[in-house]
């Protein structure tokens, strides 16, 4: 299996920190907040899913589906926790691409993947 160098570009509300109001345009501007359980992020999860049973289900005791495509960011500015809406994906195999989707397109944020091809 050969992996390519791909971009996933993610369309999200909100698209800036509704506290200090920076955008949310890499994820060296936000974090996946799960909890302030002082436990591991999968033990973080699991009790957010038993707090918000209305986004989350629980499928077993280590996992859940997200219903809504709902999770909680914590901004790596201010701190500040909030609640992220995914609504679109996308996945190109160009820098260039994912940028034009966020400057065209209003796409929030790319994250760099990787993509592999079937043998």
């Amino acid at each position: 299996m050969e992996k390519t160098k791909a971009y996933r570009v993610e369309k999200f509300f909100p698209p800036r920190c509704p506290a200090c109001e920076h955008p949310f345009r890499s994820h060296n501007d936000f974090s996946i907040w799960a909890g302030n359980s002082g436990r591991s992020f999968e033990q973080a999860k699991i009790e957010q899913t038993k707090r918000f049973p209305e986004l989350f289900k629980m499928i077993n005791e280590g996992g859940s589906t997200n219903k809504f495509e709902i999770d909680f960011l914590i901004c790596l500015h201010c701190n500040n926790v909030t609640m992220r809406i995914d609504y679109a994906v996308r996945q190109v195999l160009t820098l260039e691409e994912a940028e034009w989707l966020i400057t065209k397109e209003n796409y929030t944020c790319w994250s760099q993947v990787g993509a592999y091809d079937e043998p």
